[in-house]
């Protein structure tokens, strides 16, 4: 019997220490098997019956004995090998053996249970521990060479289940061949934040007993379920691996080798509370050498609403005994279109009116793994990017953003973010910032864009994230006033500007408070080209000689106040002093004017006069200017 029970203790070991290695199971059957060689067998109160026998019983039968060392016991084996498991049952005829009570010992393994002969038939039922855990196990032989195997572990109820078709063989090196199936279930498992929920795993193969070593050979058809895996807040659902190619592994002297084992899995999802991503396509390649791993990892995304597939890269290495791995993350160029949908179609749910439609994008970086305690320091490039947010452009944005992850934490900097045009209905030109986010926080650093033949500065700032409240100071240099005039109708005019506009972004939107400009010494000139209706100037006099005085007004002085409320209304209040030179009476006049208008009413209008692709201006109107 003892091929019988070599062959089934090695093949539910190597089937279920084969699953436990690569699908991150409990890696507790492999060093069984280097430690079965010697254990010590006890039999109490056996009992066996035969038509032509009388029942009797052995009280105490104890039996020991080491391969290695007994010579005869070799003899005796190889023997019988060639009678079991069919020649030699079958010559017993109608018989009965029970086992009452059997025990198995090793170094740290142990076995306790009844077993049952009958028929040409072989039961076993007991309790075992295996590296310290509690098994029920249940085994099944019978004399067509079929055997069945259960390993049931209760906490959690992990379950292996081993089938087994032996069949003889003429290869002179080859003592046993069978054709083996292994299944095995996990419901539910939890452990430092991860869980997993209803796995299973299938292998099926072919094994053979080859002088000391058993030889596996794995089927492509194996494969790995997982209804959901979660890391944290991070969730795999629907996940199916499976074996790309057939995969051979020789247990030999307690060492398992193995070859390139290489996988695949199709349309698995990844959820996260604040996040969303489209379905992906998973294959890898691992080898082991000993105790460490070695192999690479490909995801694919899977979405047909991209323009192109992304595609991620991340080789590695493994060590089991430390649990500690290091690798490298690299992704494809990916090149963006004003065609196509980029952050809707990568992050389904995708929140903002926000979206890339031109350059490049590449993320690249190292990562590791110690114990549990995960780091990746990651470089995200944009080069010549372009997009909107709402109805606002920009384009030509370079940037190298630094993302860190590691557990509770996630941040991104930049030193220097780089966009040549944001046109939010006059143009920002040669924006550059510094930047810095993590899970709570954004400050922005060095903030300077070019506008209106000036330059804008904002001191630093900081902003609560998500709901992105802030509250700076905008330092405006040099604007020429003719630049700004511009945006209106029927004016045109002279001068530079200089001053401070206090910004507070809030939950109902942006507003400044108290802004002050004023025109740099000498002045300069104001022409209003308009006409007004004459009713209107015949009824208020005063009204017509302040037009006169201004179809060309020569400042010396302009204070323009400026207060912008939260839904779009911008008051400016202006001190003007100067003369015209064109009037006879050329003597000195003081304006002081109020101005109310709704500035979003009139960058609409601004935006929607400028040329947009039809492509672009239709991803900014259906989807993104209702919202």
């Amino acid at each position: 019997m003892r091929q019988f029970r070599g062959l089934l203790v090695s093949l539910s070991i190597l089937g279920a220490g084969l699953i436990a290695t690569y699908a991150t199971l409990p890696v507790w059957l492999p060093g069984l098997v280097n430690r079965i060689a010697a254990p010590d067998l006890q039999i109490d109160r056996v009992s066996m019956q035969h038509p032509s026998w009388q029942r009797w019983v052995v009280s105490e039968l104890e039996l020991r004995y080491a391969p290695s060392q007994a010579s005869a016991a070799n003899d005796t084996q190889a023997t019988l090998s060639r009678f079991l498991p069919s020649r030699l049952l079958s010559k017993l005829g109608t018989y009965q053996v029970t086992i009452e009570r059997l025990r198995l010992h090793g170094p740290d393994w142990y076995l306790e249970g009844q077993a049952a002969l009958q028929d040409q038939s072989l039961e076993l039922n007991g309790q075992a521990t295996l590296g310290g855990r509690p098994v029920t196990m249940s085994a099944r032989v019978r004399s067509d060479d079929l055997a069945h195997l259960r390993l049931r572990h209760d906490q959690p109820a992990m379950e292996v289940t081993l089938s087994a078709q032996l069949s003889a063989t003429s290869k002179p090196q080859e003592q046993l061949r069978a054709r083996f199936r292994v299944h095995g279930k996990l419901p539910t498992w939890q452990a430092a934040g991860r869980q997993l929920n209803n796995a299973h795993a299938q292998m099926t193969g072919v094994a053979r007993l080859i002088g000391q070593q058993v030889v596996l050979t794995i089927d492509q058809s194996s494969h790995l379920t997982a209804e959901q895996l979660t890391v944290d807040q991070l969730s795999v659902a629907n996940a199916r691996l499976s074996l790309r190619a057939p995969i051979e592994a020789v247990y030999s002297g307690g060492t398992l080798r193995s070859g390139p084992l290489r996988l695949t899995s199709n349309n698995f999802t990844v959820e996260h509370p604040q996040i969303e991503l489209p379905r992906m396509r998973l294959t890898g390649t691992l080898n082991r050498d000993n105790g460490v791993v070695k192999g690479s990892i490909h995801l694919a995304t899977r979405s047909p609403e991209l323009s192109e597939q992304i595609t991620l890269s991340a080789p590695f290495t493994y060590q089991i005994a430390q649990n500690t791995a290091w690798g490298q993350l690299f992704s494809s160029t990916v090149a963006l279109s004003e065609k196509h949908r980029f952050l809707p179609a990568l992050l389904p749910g995708w929140p903002l009116p926000a979206d890339l439609s031109g350059g490049k994008l590449q993320l690249n970086g190292p990562f590791s793994w110690n114990a549990g305690d995960y780091q990746a320091d990651l470089l995200l490039k944009l080069d010549d990017v372009a997009g909107f947010y709402q109805d606002m452009l920009f384009e030509q944005c370079t940037a190298e953003i630094g993302i860190h992850l590691s557990p509770g934490r996630y941040a991104a900097a930049s030193r220097q973010v780089s966009v040549g045009q944001l046109d939010i209905g006059f143009p920002l030109e040669s924006l550059q910032a510094g930047v810095e986010i993590d899970a709570q926080q954004l400050r922005v650093y060095n903030a300077r864009a070019q506008t209106l033949g000036g330059v804008l500065m904002a001191r630093e700032f900081h902003s609560t994230l998500p709901d992105l409240a802030l509250q700076t100071s905008i330092r405006v240099e040099g604007v020429q006033l003719g630049q700004l005039l511009e945006l209106e109708n029927a004016i045109e005019g002279s001068g530079t500007l200089d001053g401070e506009l206090p910004i507070h972004l809030g939950d109902n939107g942006l507003s400044v408070q108290a802004g002050k400009l004023r025109a740099r010494p000498p002045g300069g000139t104001i022409r209003y080209l308009g006409q007004l209706p004459q009713n209107e100037l015949t009824d208020n006099p005063q009204l017509q000689l302040a037009l006169d005085a201004l179809r060309n007004f020569h400042y010396k002085i302009l204070d323009i106040t400026a207060d912008y409320e939260e839904n779009g209304s911008l008051t400016l209040a202006a001190r003007l002093e100067g003369r015209n030179p064109d009037m006879a009476e050329s003597r000195p006049v003081h304006f002081n004017l109020k101005v109310r208008e709704n500035v979003l009413a009139l960058l609409k209008s601004l935006k929607l006069s400028r040329q947009l692709s039809e492509q672009l201006e239709r991803r900014i109107l259906e989807r993104y200017q209702s919202k």
